[in-house]
């Protein structure tokens, strides 16, 4: 189903995948031209295209012509599977057109996205859903930019700032394992020592 993919904000690097993983998820909807779902889609996509429009003072002829026959295919609710690949296209026209724009756009969502994460890893409801809400963007989108932005998955990449974490309090020596897990951000100790063991290869009983 659509879920919060009403709101993507697209990179032009990144589009393809978003686009792909967009198809995906909703690849019942969009394959067998289910009218009533599929016009929901595209009047989400289409609200998410006006944003991206009106940021990007996106006027040359070539968009404003086929933004205005999407408007048109979407009022008369009709030929809606071709709607779809309109839209497509012309995310893909504007943000390849602000390509430089986007990628300071996306350098700075990103710093932001980081301090974020340090500040909040110690919060077992941290997730990347959670993010994706306090900044505005799609889940689709926060994964895809934040595995090429920093060369990692997001839950790996919080996985390895919270075991990085607790090491140092292991090497304190004023804990026990359990306090350390929830200073980490772990509800279960269990969890905590299966985490810690994957990323050093011991337990963390056996780092003192």
């Amino acid at each position: 189903m659509l879920g919060s993919d009403n709101n993507i904000l697209h990179s032009w690097a990144l589009l393809p995948e978003v686009f792909e993983k967009l198809e995906k998820r909703n690849k019942y909807i969009i394959r067998t031209d289910n009218p009533k779902q599929l016009l929901a889609l595209l009047q989400s996509l289409n609200a998410t295209l006006l944003r991206v429009y009106n940021n990007y003072n996106s006027d040359s002829r070539q968009i404003v012509k086929i933004k205005e026959k999407i408007s048109e295919k979407l009022q008369n609710q009709e030929d809606l599977l071709q709607t779809y690949y309109l839209i497509k296209e012309i995310f893909l026209v504007i943000t390849s057109n602000n390509y430089d724009t986007i990628r300071k756009s996306d350098n700075s969502l990103i710093n932001k996205i980081q301090q974020y994460i340090g500040e909040k890893y110690t919060d077992p409801q941290l997730s990347l859903t959670l993010i994706a809400n306090v900044f505005g963007i799609t889940e689709v989108y926060l994964s895809s930019l934040f595995k090429q932005k920093t060369g990692e998955n997001f839950s790996k990449y919080v996985e390895r700032l919270r075991m990085e974490k607790a090491r140092e309090y292991i090497e304190e020596g004023k804990y026990l394992i359990k306090e350390i897990a929830e200073k980490v951000g772990y509800n279960s100790p269990q969890v905590f020592r299966r985490a810690y063991k994957r990323c050093f290869g011991s337990t963390p009983t056996d780092a003192y």
